[in-house]
């Protein structure tokens, strides 16, 4: 069973909030979970780019 790349993209952007208000109210430190939330945010708009060109 396949899922739709915009549920993954959905999931993906849920976990870039989380990690953004892990962030924002400074529960971790300016580590790892910036450049995994950078990564997400990549890989969600390359989901996203792409499910757009497939519409078309």
């Amino acid at each position: 069973m396949r899922m739709n790349w915009n549920l993954w993209a959905v999931i993906l952007s849920i976990l870039v909030v989380i990690i953004g208000l892990y962030e924002i109210f400074a529960l971790g430190e300016y580590t790892w979970t910036n450049y995994l939330s950078t990564f997400l945010f990549a890989v969600v708009v390359v989901l996203i780019l792409n499910s757009m060109n497939k519409t078309q």
